[in-house]
């Protein structure tokens, strides 16, 4: 999402899809025109500007899994006048999340790497104790675990298995089963700009927008470390001794999850025009 990146992007979800007449993508640089923001290219979504009429649009689905339903509803009205236009729309966008692991392609998300080894986490999900006098680990839930009872050396991302000549490798704990492969999103948009022409060169303009977002994202619990004492009543019963405690916390402490409410309001006033001095264009604006 663009809140993850401290709004320093452009917002996508404030564009009214259903008045949009054409995208323009400059590969290039275009400082020039646009400032330092755009010294590698510059997407323009230009939005109508003489649509005259009533659409209405209805649009519904999901996968053939039975999940990832979309919903998209939007109206756009417009009306011309002797010197200008205004256009309206209202729109209303829902997007389901998917998670990874419903994905043959994106799960498991452990490949083999050579050598005999896979790639993901070597941090067990139910969480790993290190100790002088040996190492207790958990099962999760998710494969069957009460992510309670000791299971080593059963430890799921320690199992031995199969590797290049004769040898074993680890198994690895995958990431993927926790999170999400495409996040959720629900928009509601209301969009309202209009153009009156002042003289034959001059076009006074308005742009009104409004925007709120609900998006919600699922990624995998990262893997910690904590240093547990010899004093520690857990460690000292389960006769571990002075050590250390690896934890990657999954159904036992949860995923990162992110929910986001952002709600924006755009306004524009300017004034532009044509033949300064008989070859310039220009524009004057206020946002």
């Amino acid at each position: 999402f663009a809140d993850g990146l401290a709004n320093l992007a452009g917002d996508l979800s404030l564009v009214p899809l259903a008045a949009v007449q054409r995208v323009e993508i400059l590969r290039d640089g275009a400082s020039t025109v646009y400032g330092a923001d755009a010294v590698t290219g510059v997407v323009n979504v230009i939005l109508r500007d003489n649509f005259e009429g009533l659409t209405l649009e209805l649009l519904g689905g999901m996968s053939d899994r039975g999940d990832g339903e979309q919903v998209n509803m939007s109206a756009v009205m417009g009306g011309n006048f002797d010197r200008g236009n205004i256009i309206a729309s209202l729109e209303y966008r829902f997007n389901d999340n998917v998670r990874q692991r419903e994905r043959e392609f994106a799960f498991p998300a452990i490949s083999a790497m050579g050598g005999g080894y896979n790639n993901g986490s070597f941090f067990s999900p139910g969480g790993v104790y290190f100790g002088r006098s040996g190492l207790f680990c958990t099962l999760p839930a998710y494969f069957g675990g009460d992510e309670t009872t000791n299971v080593f050396p059963a430890c799921p991302s320690f199992l031995g298995a199969p590797g290049g000549n004769g040898r074993s490798r680890p198994t690895r704990y995958d990431y993927s089963i926790e999170q999400d492969m495409f996040n959720g999103s629900q928009i509601f948009g209301a969009t309202f700009y209009g153009t009156y022409d002042v003289t034959d060169n001059m076009t006074a303009f308005l742009e009104f927008q409004t925007n709120h977002r609900e998006s919600d994202s699922r990624l995998d619990g990262n893997p910690g470390y904590f240093a547990v004492p010899n004093t520690n009543p857990y460690t000292a019963a389960l006769g571990l001794g002075d050590g250390s405690q690896f934890i990657r916390p999954t159904t036992t402490v949860g995923p990162r999850q992110r929910w986001i409410d952002a709600n924006t309001i755009r306004t524009v006033v300017g004034l532009q025009g044509e033949d300064l001095l008989g070859r310039f264009s220009w524009e004057v604006s206020y946002l």
